[in-house]
């Protein structure tokens, strides 16, 4: 290898070994981190099929939902993103990192209020794009 190219190489290798190793995660810690992620993909999956259906179901002048429906679905998306986010009880949330809903929330309950306002603000902009404005 030409040395030109090996003290490059050499310099990368350099920092990245001076570089502090990132504390490993507790099994408690890795839990919560999965369930953000579960929690945020599902609240928005079925958030934006449940207003697509009632906006295509508006639009053929047909009500909302059905006589079957017995809770508000977003009120049951919400409930089960409050339930999957209950794993990080007890995690120091910012241990986690990241600058997003872990470092602006204190415990599980205000990450779950967080995980919800901005995971609906997405939903609301995605269904705008999709469909306009109503």
């Amino acid at each position: 290898m030409p040395s030109s190219t090996v003290r490059p190489v050499l310099a990368v290798l350099a920092v990245l070994a001076a570089a502090a190793p990132a504390a490993a995660l507790s099994r408690r810690e890795l839990a919560c981190q999965a369930a953000i992620a579960r929690a945020g993909r599902v609240y928005v999956t079925r958030e934006l099929a449940h207003h697509a259906r009632c906006w295509i179901s508006s639009v053929q002048g047909r009500p909302c939902g059905g006589e079957h429906e017995e809770q508000d679905p977003t009120a049951r998306h919400e409930k089960y993103v409050r339930r999957l986010l209950r794993r990080c009880r007890g995690v120091t949330l910012a241990r986690l990192g990241g600058n997003g809903c872990v470092a602006r929330s204190a415990d599980a309950a205000s990450l779950a209020d967080c995980v919800i306002a901005t995971h609906a603000d997405a939903v609301d902009a995605l269904l705008s794009a999709q469909f306009g404005s109503r």
